[in-house]
């Protein structure tokens, strides 16, 4: 999110062999390993820079909540997929698809 927008990215994802003849290209959000944990952004900000272009969105519920401030913007355009590594994916964002861990 720091160094170029969605758009940009979807665009990328595109041009290199992404489509809608597979299966549907992911926003997979993450911590920030080398930095400031929601790459400095506010919870506002994040969702705006999520809103530009994402059709599907894979995240965990701890992340979702923290970078999103566990925003709903999404549950008419987006889909949502959450994970939770652990035993339990605990509270789910609203009107999310959750993917359990492999046991």
């Amino acid at each position: 999110p720091v160094s170029s927008n969605s758009a940009t990215h979807a665009s990328y994802f595109l041009k290199h062999g992404g489509g809608w003849s597979t299966l549907p290209g992911a926003l997979d959000i993450e911590y920030n390993p080398s930095g400031f944990e929601c790459y400095g952004l506010s919870a506002s900000s994040m969702v705006s820079w999520i809103k530009k272009s994402v059709q599907v969105i894979y995240t965990t519920t701890d992340c979702w909540k923290s970078c999103t401030g566990n925003s709903a913007s999404f549950v008419s355009t987006n889909h949502l997929r959450t994970t939770h590594p652990g035993s339990s994916i605990g509270t789910l964002p609203v009107k999310c698809f959750p993917i359990m861990p492999f046991s």
